[in-house]
Formats: C-alpha cells, sequence, structure tokens
C-alpha cells in the first residue's frame, strides 16, 4: 500500500544487497516468483548479497518489480541497502540527506568507504549541499565551520577514494520575501562565492547550479 511505481525506476534486472555483520545473519528475499534464503558468515568487512531477480517480472510488461526481503540478525549487524538497477545504463547512486549541510560525510570510516569503492566502484562522486546552511544575515564569518567541515569531507575523499573525481554543486537560488515580492537571498551569492573557493583549495571540480538554473531571481520565476 502506499507504492508509486515511477516510469523507468520501477523495473529492474539486478538487485544487491550491501551489509556487515560481526555475528552473522539470515538473509530472506520473495519477489513473487523465487523464494531465497541465505545465511551470511560474521566479517569485520562489508559484504554485498545478489538477491534473485525472476526475468518474466522484469521486462515491460510488468509495471513494477514486487521484492520482500527479511533479515534475521544474531547481535549486532549493520544493513546499507539495496542496489535495485538495470545492467546497462548510467546508474546513479542518490545518499539523500535533508536539511543537512554535508560535512558529517567527514565523519565516515575511511575503511569503510575503500570497501564499498572496491565492492562499489564510482566513476564520480558528486557533492550538491549548501542551500540549508544560510538565511538572509549570513555573513561570510558565518560560514567557516562550513568551509572547515566540506575540507574535512574533500581530505577524506581524497584519502579513501584517490582515484575518484569529485565534483561540488553550487547551492540553486533560494528564495526570500521582501515587501511581498520574492527575491534571491543575497547570501546565496556568498554561498557560492565559498564553494567555489573550497573546490579550487582542494583541486576538485565546480558547477554552478546558482548560474545554470537562471542566476538572480530564478527561484521567483520558477515560482
Amino acid at each position: 500500500h502506499g507504492v508509486k511505481a515511477y516510469p523507468h525506476a520501477a523495473l529492474w534486472q539486478q538487485a544487491t544487497l550491501f551489509l556487515k555483520t560481526n555475528s552473522g545473519v539470515t538473509v530472506s528475499s520473495y519477489d513473487g516468483g523465487t523464494s531465497f534464503k541465505r545465511n551470511i558468515q560474521p566479517s569485520q568487512h562489508v559484504q554485498t548479497v545478489s538477491l534473485p531477480v525472476v526475468p518474466s517480472r522484469a521486462d515491460s510488461r510488468h509495471k513494477y518489480n514486487p521484492m520482500n526481503i527479511s533479515f534475521s540478525v544474531r547481535g549486532k549487524g549493520d544493513i546499507y541497502g539495496v542496489a535495485l538497477e538495470s545492467a546497462y545504463g548510467v546508474i546513479v547512486d542518490n545518499f539523500s540527506m535533508r536539511g543537512e549541510s554535508g560535512v558529517k560525510l567527514g565523519r565516515l570510516p575511511a575503511a569503510t568507504l575503500r570497501e564499498f569503492q572496491t565492492l562499489r566502484p564510482y566513476d564520480l562522486i558528486m557533492l550538491q549541499y549548501g542551500a540549508n546552511v544560510i538565511d538572509s544575515k549570513t555573513t561570510d564569518a558565518d560560514l567557516d565551520w562550513f568551509r572547515r567541515g566540506m575540507g574535512k569531507t574533500l581530505a577524506l575523499l581524497h584519502s579513501a577514494v584517490p582515484d575518484v573525481p569529485v565534483l561540488i554543486v553550487s547551492t540553486p537560488d533560494r528564495g526570500d520575501r521582501k515587501d511581498g515580492e520574492i527575491c534571491t537571498m543575497q547570501s546565496v551569492h556568498l554561498l557560492v562565492d565559498v564553494q567555489r573557493q573550497i573546490a579550487k583549495e582542494h583541486h576538485v571540480a565546480f558547477y554552478n547550479l546558482f548560474e545554470a538554473m537562471g542566476g538572480e531571481n530564478s527561484i521567483a520565476r520558477l515560482y
């Protein structure tokens, strides 16, 4: 109930589970045609489990792929998630952290990042944060913590996955209301400059989303 099937996103040809368990876990799945059960042995490292997908359920004659996954954990375990994908094309992993600035990424364990890169190698890492770190009164000094935090995040990525290019995507336009009219919050310009400086200092690519969407007052036109 409550499931909505989106075009081109509701079908997949392969399903991969990512987990880490210090004491073992039993993984069970059912995709409407095939039952699957496997005991995963304890390990200090990230592991993957390939889950079966019934071919007849993964073609255009069906609106979506049904799949139920359950776990029986003996002790402690981390279930990172399931990648439901096609067998071709461009694959994008979107790790959405709403309301976050992105600086918490700098706390991820470097060893775990390295293991994920081995199991699921990325060609590009995109960091798109910022709109939540400003308000109408934000000053340049107010963003010092953001500079330091994103610097630690980029240092971690350079250390853990040095061969993967990184792209910083700037904040989009953000609206402020003045005299009843919506206009660009002036601290948006400040944040874009700070993000450009961070990218330059840490030798990563930079994309100005604010300019790409139309620049000044583009959020008002969109509204």
